[in-house]
C-alpha cells in the first residue's frame, strides 16, 4: 500500500520520516489516514457513477417504451364488410359476429333464407404490416340449435374486405 505525505500529498517510501518535497514529519498514522481518505473518495466516485448510469439507463428504457406505445397507438385499420346468409335455419335467429375472438357486431331476428351485413373497422398493431384474422358468425336459435361458420383472412393496412359466412 502506498504512503503519502499528509501535507502536500506526495508519495513517499514506507520507511521515510520526512517528506522530501515539503519537509513534513511523517508517521504511520498520518499515511494510513490519507490512504483511507483516498479509498473512500474513490468508492464515493464509483458509487456516484453507478447510480448515474442506472438512472440514465432507466430513463432511456422508459423513453423507448413510451415511444413504442405511442407508435402502436396509431395502429392500422381495415374496413370489414361481413355478410351472413342464413342457409341452415328454420326460424329467426340472433346473430353475433366475432373478429379475432372479440365481438365485432350483432344482428337481431335474421330470417331464414335472408342475409345481413355488418360493417366496421378492425384495428390492429402498427407493428403488424398484415394480420391473419378469424371471422366467426354464431347464430342463436333458429330451430336447429346454434350454427357457426368461420373464415380466416389476411388483412393489410387500410384495406377493405368482404366476407360471406353461412349459418
Amino acid at each position: 500500500m502506498a504512503k503519502y505525505c499528509s501535507k502536500c500529498g506526495k508519495e513517499i517510501a514506507d520507511d521515510t520520516l520526512y517528506c522530501s518535497q515539503c519537509g513534513k514529519t511523517t508517521s504511520a498514522e498520518e499515511s494510513d489516514l490519507k490512504t483511507n481518505t483516498q479509498d473512500k473518495s474513490q468508492k464515493s466516485k464509483s458509487s456516484w457513477l453507478t447510480k448515474t448510469n442506472v438512472i440514465i439507463i432507466a430513463v432511456l428504457v422508459i423513453g423507448f417504451s413510451f415511444g413504442l406505445y405511442v407508435i402502436d397507438q396509431e395502429g392500422h385499420s381495415s374496413e370489414l364488410e361481413i355478410t351472413v346468409t342464413s342457409t341452415h335455419i328454420t326460424e329467426d335467429v340472433d346473430l353475433i359476429v366475432y373478429v379475432d375472438g372479440e365481438e365485432f357486431g350483432h344482428y337481431s331476428n335474421l330470417e331464414p333464407g335472408n342475409s345481413c351485413k355488418i360493417t366496421g373497422n378492425f384495428y390492429y398493431s402498427a407493428f403488424d404490416s398484415s394480420k391473419l384474422i378469424e371471422i366467426k358468425a354464431v347464430s342463436v336459435g333458429g330451430g336447429l340449435g346454434s350454427q357457426t361458420d368461420t373464415e380466416s383472412i389476411i388483412v393489410e393496412p387500410n384495406g377493405s374486405y368482404a366476407v360471406t359466412l353461412y349459418v
